[in-house]
């Protein structure tokens, strides 16, 4: 096989030899290969001209995947790039287009980007407005060269303004350039297709194409799951299908009310049926105004000719629509329109139905009775219940929520005979719980149930669990299941004040607050609390509109609420007109989406106070806890917020100096604005669900740096399953409910979040049997299984206090196994932890090796004494999946976290039994990195390798290198020329394989960092394991470097270690925090301040001593530059060995000397040049040109905050074992 370097494949296109003589010209040139470009994974303001701009994101990585791009900032001098090419393009005429991204104030404002591509003296304009949130080819132009050129110039002719929806946006105007494409085919009016620009840039075909995402085998966690549905059928010669036609059986029974909105939300619960007067039976239901009722869906197994009948009355006059819809598309089957009067009326319709899932529904504009609906097939008859005996359950509570007491807990059997003689009841139950595990299964006594009556009787609980259940029942001698009843039983709340207290932002209505009280919640957040909106409480200049009810209405369920205050969403009439977002104020994520000129985004601060006195002095005897914005960092920068929120906290604390006044915003915006506010806030918060290790560390440090509180005011997640089995497309809950037990840990110990909130608590179903909005409840009022575990964690860890982390069996298993979260609660340190408990960069959908342990692992207690510790899971229930063995205790750990608790060890010595445990290992151990390639050595493989640890019987035979499920990876297509490769030879439990890929000395100019990959490891093609790991390659030439501490003569492309807060970032992230990650500080507002970054270069040289030198510099920016900084260089004679510490430098203005290597340290204002150069150290004799070293850096920051020293270090080759150096002549 012949590949070609990007160069030669340039020479052969333009000499004809791909295509032949009279084939089309086609030239790919990616703009971060222009000349003398220098490379950067952060905006850069201070950039004289075009800079190479690590872009890697999920919103913008570009088509191959390499994550870099050319970018220029309004700032720069020197507006033009240019690329010479090794041989001049011919004349003629040609077709052009460039791959751009953004920008969106360009399209607010109409202010056209503008880039000239220029090739000799012809030239084209390309001009555009926003390509949308990603990068995306211009419409092609065309070009008529006179003369043959070899050079190709870029020139930003005009900016049209910034934005590309981040966080971290630069405060100037800016262009992106990711590709330029070129062909002389005048039948070309496309841009290219990846196919064919993947055979321009690198002449084959043989490159593996996108495929659909595998998930990760870590993540291949799972139950036995068994869904049966609840069939339509009927019993005892009876026509009528529908189960329980005659509401004898409790309520919900499945049934909802359409909850849409803020305007309305009921909940059904026993109390809704009606004795006065019902149509057949004891009972009818009472259905509310515009409740619009639904029912459960059933299965109608077989299609055909069906009557839906039904009794109907009302107090007044009404047309009732009445629906059998199909489940889950919701299209009508059958539909009437029913004159409904105040007396019992029966309406009917049918019609040819298909089978599948159906339910009915109503829609109601007055209150209405309902009674005996029937489905039969055919036509109508008498109305009666599906069988002469019906049996059904119900808690009797809202929502299905049962608190434990201590006491048993009880549910009410309901039971009905229709017929005209005595029947003895027995009914059959199957109760599961979250884990799938049948907790109960049995019948109950015997009941003789008299003719035509309806029972009600208590039903003891057959377990003292808590959790979420579903149970099952049937009369004995009919299939199950009959009807099923999903309940939740939650661990007790601690009485009085506690240190983390729920939240959620729920409909203004009395029934999300009923049930969200019972739960335990003590706060109403502001997302849906519209009375403080300013277009519903000023709606008009001079005019106001109160809500003085509904502003009472959590005070009346002793909810505690927090609103908000909108300066991003002004009135016209107190609105700064003049603010410009990256004009005439800063630019974020959101003010730049929301902006036109006819929306501003920015108050008048003298009105805005005005208006802020005038809300709060109305409602401030009742809202004591104010928010000044929501969000902050996708509307203002820090600086740009101060004033808003001065003259909010004047206007606040003029009314009532005890109100509390706070902010929300991510922490690194926080960090900013406490500093420029000296702290005068209240309170802090933010949407800070899911926060990363380092973000929620740095939550931590804010609150003891200045004393303030953290409220948690969202998000969640979207899509959460069900816990009804009987449901069409009704899944395994146990996945999401483990994440939701995770996060809330994360919250309450890792950030210390005083207010645990959720966006959202509302209870939207759209009149389906699912709910939106990231919901915490089920379409029904019962929480789902991600709601019930949010719900009781908190009530676990109600006053737990921070305690640290330690590492469960240190001592035997090092860094592969998982952290322990200690926690103080009652004078004892406990602890909590899963089964990838990570220690590092989690959160945000970012995957480490750490992240990447096996689903499932087995820790071992050796010498435990009897009673010392008890375990638990997220409910406070005993952990099933432990195995003893005298004092020997084996303990399963899977991703549902585990509760360790300390029953009478002092600290020392439950640190030291968690620390000495044997955790087991991961089925395999391994890494990528690279190597040259054998035959070609100019190019290099990729090499993946590993130890397993597994069953034998799932020894692995393949390798595969692809993408993976929601995360953010490197685009392999660019990369691999293969994508598997056997694994043919094994050295005892050990292999590794190689995979060719493209990589050579041009396309890595700039060095390739933070290079995600996963590697699928296959046994007869089922994924039995998986490695991950990140590339971080930089190339070192053989250099002659006089130490003199002038880095001028180091002119290619640095190397870096930078990091980022930002959520929504073009290019790195957290990847390179290795410790103090909550010490480092991003001010926002000055894209110009740096607290740690480090770009550095490497080198060799000849030497005297028979072996090369390895020469090492590096620019160091810091805002405190301080004696005490070091920076460590770590080498190891091959990537796949964790390189070792051969010099540190401690920052300090001179020179130095140990044994025969040397180093020169000079002090800029903002940071320190350095240069060093290692002699004879144990890996010089590895130093020889074609060889890839393993290589890394650390930088250790130390600085000065509020008095204390704090330190942070950063690590250049992130999560991986080692970076790779590949020496070169």
């Amino acid at each position: 096989m012949v590949v070609l370097s990007l160069s030669a494949l340039c020479l052969l296109l333009w000499s004809g030899l791909i295509f032949g003589a009279e084939k089309p010209f086609r030239m790919v040139l990616e703009a971060e290969n222009f000349d003398g470009l220098t490379y950067r994974p952060f905006h850069d303001l201070k950039a004289e001209g075009w800079y190479v701009r690590e872009a890697n994101c999920r919103g913008y990585g570009t088509v191959w995947g390499n994550g870099k791009v050319a970018a220029i900032h309004s700032t720069a001098k020197n507006t033009t790039m240019q690329k010479h090419l090794d041989k001049p393009l011919p004349a003629g005429r040609y077709r052009l287009t460039l791959r751009v991204a953004g920008t969106t104030m360009a399209e607010k404002l109409q202010r056209e980007n503008i880039l000239r591509v220029q090739i000799g003296d012809a030239f084209v304009d390309f001009r555009w407005l926003n390509v949308g949130r990603s990068f995306r080819w211009l419409p092609m132009k065309e070009l008529h060269l006179e003369r043959p050129s070899d050079t190709i110039k870029v020139t930003a002719i005009q900016f049209g303004g910034g934005g590309l929806s981040h966080l971290n946006e630069p405060q100037a105007k800016s262009l992106w350039l990711d590709t330029i494409y070129i062909t002389n085919d005048p039948t070309e009016t496309e841009p290219p297709t990846p196919e064919r620009e993947r055979l321009v840039k690198f002449g084959t075909k043989k490159l593996p194409l996108p495929e659909k995402a595998k998930p990760l085998w870590h993540q291949q966690w799972d139950v036995p799951f068994k869904a049966e549905p609840v069939r339509l059928q009927s019993f005892d010669g009876r026509k009528n299908m529908f189960p329980n036609g005659s509401f004898e059986l409790g309520m919900p029974n499945g049934w909802a009310a359409t909850n849409v909105d803020y305007t309305f939300c009921y909940l059904f619960t026993d109390a809704d049926l009606d004795e006065n007067n019902p149509a057949h039976g004891r009972f009818c239901l009472k259905v509310p105004a515009n409740a619009k009722p639904f029912s459960r869906p059933f299965l109608l197994e077989k299609g055909g000719k069906v009557t839906l009948s039904l009794y109907l009355r009302s107090e007044k006059p009404q047309t009732v629509k009445v629906a059998l819809r199909s489940v889950p598309e919701y299209k009508p089957l059958l539909t009437m329109d029913c004159a409904v009067t105040e007396k019992w009326q029966r309406f009917s319709v049918s019609g040819d139905v298909p089978a599948g899932f159906v339910d009915v529904r109503l829609e109601n504009p007055e209150p209405v009775w309902v009674d005996g609906i029937q489905l039969e097939r055919d036509e109508i008859s008498p109305f009666a219940p599906r069988a002469e005996l019906e049996a059904g359950f119900s808690t009797g509570e809202l929502g299905n929520v049962l608190l434990n007491d201590g006491k048993e807990q009880r549910l009410i059997l309901w039971l009905h005979n229709s017929s005209q003689q005595a029947r003895k009841a027995v009914v059959r139950y199957r109760i599961v719980n979250l884990w799938e595990q049948v907790v109960a299964e049995g019948k109950t006594q015997p009941i003789i149930v008299k003719p035509k009556s309806t029972l009600r009787l208590p039903f003891t609980l057959p377990t003292k669990e808590r959790g979420i259940f579903s149970l099952q029942w049937s009369v004995e001698g009919r299939p199950m299941p009959e009807g099923e009843l999903v309940f939740v039983v939650l661990p007790p709340m601690p009485r009085g004040e506690v240190r983390h207290q729920l939240a959620a932002n729920m409909d203004v209505l009395e029934h999300p607050y009923r049930l969200f009280k019972r739960m335990g919640f003590r706060w109403q957040l502001y997302c849906k609390f519209y009375p403080t909106f300013p277009d519903r409480s000023n709606p008009k200049e001079g005019e106001w509109q109160w809500f003085d009810e509904q502003v009472q209405l959590a005070q009346k369920f002793g909810l505690e609420t927090l609103p908000c205050l909108w300066p991003s969403q002004p009135r016209p009439f107190w609105a700064d007109w003049t603010k410009v977002p990256g004009e005439t104020m800063g630019i974020n994520r959101n003010n730049q989406r929301y902006y036109s000129k006819d929306r501003p985004v920015y108050p008048d601060i003298g009105k805005w106070r005005e208006y802020v006195r005038m809300l709060v002095s109305h409602y401030g005897k009742w809202l004591r806890f104010w928010c000044v914005e929501d969000e902050t960092e996708l509307y203002f920068t820090p600086a740009d917020f101060v004033p808003i929120f001065k003259a909010a906290w004047e206007a606040i604390k003029g009314v009532d100096k005890n109100l509390r006044v706070g902010t929300s915003m991510a922490p690194q915006y926080h960090e900013e604005l406490l500093e420029l506010l000296d702290g005068q806030v209240d309170f802090i918060g933010a949407s800070s669900w899911g926060a990363s290790y380092w973000e929620a560390r740095k939550i931590r440090w804010l609150q003891e740096r200045w004393g303030k509180p953290w409220f948690c005011i969202g998000v969640g997640l979207d899509g959460q399953p069900s816990f009804y089995h009987s449901f069409p497309q009704a899944r395994p809950a146990l996945k999401e409910a483990a994440m939701a037990a995770q996060e809330m840990v994360k919250l309450c110990i890792v950030q210390d979040a005083k207010i645990v909130g959720h966006y959202t608590g509302r209870i939207r179903n759209n009149g389906t049997h699912r709910t939106s909005d990231f919901p915490l409840i089920d379409y029904d009022g019962t929480p789902l299984p991600f709601g019930a575990v949010y719900a009781s964690v908190v009530r676990l860890l109600a006053n737990a206090l921070p305690a640290g982390e330690v590492r469960l069996g240190e001592v035997a298993a090092g860094n592969s196994s998982p952290i322990a979260f200690l926690f103080e609660q009652e004078g004892r340190v406990h602890a909590v932890t899963w089964s990838n408990s990570p220690a590092g960069l989690y959160g945000h959908n970012v995957l480490t090796p750490e992240t990447a342990q096996s689903s499932v692992r087995t820790v071992t207690f050796r010498n435990l004494p009897k009673g010392a510790i008890r375990f638990t899971d997220c409910f406070g229930n005993d952990w099933k999946f432990v195995e003893r063995k005298g004092e020997i205790v084996n303990v399963q750990l899977n991703p549902m976290p585990l509760f360790i608790w300390n029953e009478r060890l002092s600290r020392s010595e439950f640190e030291r039994l968690l620390k000495q445990a044997f955790v087991s290992p991961n089925p395999v151990y391994g890494g990528i990195y690279v190597l040259p390639n054998e035959q070609t050595p100019d190019r290099l493989d990729l090499v993946v390798y590993g130890r397993w640890l597994g069953d034998k019987s799932k020894l692995p035979d393949k390798v595969e290198v692809g993408a993976s499920l929601g995360q953010l990876m490197t685009d392999n297509q660019w990369l691999l020329l293969e994508q598997q490769s056997p694994i043919s030879h094994w050295h005892g439990h050990e292999f590794s394989v190689r995979l060719p890929t493209l990589l050579d000395r041009s396309l890595l100019r700039h060095p390739l960092e933070n290079a995600q990959l996963y590697a699928w490891l296959l046994s007869k093609g089922e994924i039995v394991g998986g490695i991950f790991d990140t590339l971080w390659i930089a190339i070192a030439p053989k250099r002659s470097v006089k130490l003199d501490g002038d880095l001028s003569e180091w002119d290619w492309s640095p190397a870096w270690l930078d990091f980022s807060f930002s959520w929504a970032r073009f290019g790195r992230w957290l990847e390179q925090v290795e410790e103090g990650g909550e010490h480092l500080k991003e001010f926002m507002s000055n894209t110009d301040f740096v607290d740690a970054r480090v770009a550095f270069w490497c080198g060799w040289t000849e030497s005297k001593l028979l072996v090369n030198d390895l020469v090492v510099a590096a620019r160091i920016f810091d805002d405190q530059p301080i004696e005490g900084d070091t920076l460590t260089v770590f080498v190891s004679h091959q990537p796949d060995v964790p390189p070792l510490p051969t010099i540190t430098l401690k920052m300090q203005e001179g020179r130095g000397k140990i044994g025969l290597s040397e180093w020169v340290v000079r002090k800029r204002q903002d940071g320190w040049d350095l240069e060093v150069q290692i002699s004879w150290s144990p890996y010089s004799w590895l130093l020889v040109p074609g060889k890839v070293i393993g290589f890394d850096l650390r930088y250790h920051d130390a600085d000065m905050e509020n008095g204390k020293l704090v330190s942070a270090t950063l690590r250049w080759a992130g999560a991986a074992r080692s970076g790779c150096l590949w020496l070169v002549k």
